[in-house]
């Protein structure tokens, strides 16, 4: 009589006496707060090649670094108009730099950009030290702002804009201060409500309209001669557009004038 093969039972997993950790996913840092630890890394690598340390406690021999924010912010406000608001970031209490023994002297470390500002704060004796330290310029007027959606090129009326108190700092293209002006103006894109109207966003309202029979003012050496013609496209007062002359149907570009007429150059 023939017997089973013996077969090794598979051995049960030991069971460990204390768990395995969890593991839990980091977030990536928002770009932000990136922005802020680059900075602040920076002020701290720049203080302690100058010779400064970062520590907790005693103050006394140190310069203090609510003079050096001081000293950044009246340098920034020395250099731009009137009437702006200027703030320096804040610099940690820890940081230790030697008290300077002479005044601290400002420069303009990088060309500001949309109000932002970085200012190298030097001290020269008894211990040559600096520190970059951020300046943030806010310039507060009031600006055209859309009181509610404004359609691409439909003109603007009188109740669909208004005066709105904005940080004109970072406005590229600049602010307009007067909306009477902009009555009759054509938004190049739409803008939302609460957009700060600029002027790379508006067109002038056509003076002209496409297919629109219109009078030619043709300029021929020292003479002006007056001509019908055909707008090829919608016009604003001293917009360049392409006419047909509708004697000899030569398409020629004119600038369009106030009252309507196309000036031609040829």
């Amino acid at each position: 009589m023939k017997t089973a093969p013996n077969i090794p039972l598979p051995l049960k997993a030991p069971q460990l006496a204390t768990p395995l950790p969890r593991v839990h996913r980091r977030r990536r840092p928002s770009s932000t707060l990136c922005y802020r630890r680059y900075m602040a890394e920076a002020v701290l690598i720049a203080a302690m090649a100058s010779g400064g340390s970062y520590a907790a406690g005693d103050t006394a021999g140190f310069e203090s670094v609510d003079a050096i924010r001081d000293a950044a912010q009246h340098y920034v406000a020395a250099n731009i108009q009137p009437g702006a608001q200027v703030s320096a970031a804040g610099l940690d209490g820890r940081l230790h730099l030697p008290a300077c023994g002479a005044p601290l002297q400002t420069e303009t470390a990088s060309p500001p950009n949309s109000g932002a500002w970085t200012v190298a704060v030097r001290c020269m004796a008894p211990q040559v030290w600096s520190l970059y330290v951020p300046v943030r310029v806010s310039t507060v007027q009031s600006v055209v702002v859309a009181m509610r959606n404004l359609p691409a090129g439909q003109p603007i009326t009188a109740d669909a804009i208004g005066l709105q108190a904005r940080d004109t700092s970072a406005l590229n293209g600049g602010a307009l201060g007067d909306p009477a002006a902009l009555v009759g103006k054509i938004p190049r894109r739409t803008l939302a409500a609460g957009s700060t109207l600029t002027p790379d966003t508006l067109a002038a309202a056509p003076s002209v309209r496409r297919g629109q029979i219109i009078e030619l003012l043709i300029a021929v050496g020292g003479l002006e001669v007056h001509a019908q013609g055909k707008a090829l496209a919608d016009g604003g007062s001293g917009e360049l557009i392409q006419v047909e002359n509708s004697s000899s149907r030569r398409i020629v570009q004119g600038v369009v004038r106030d009252d309507g007429r196309v000036e031609v150059s040829l």
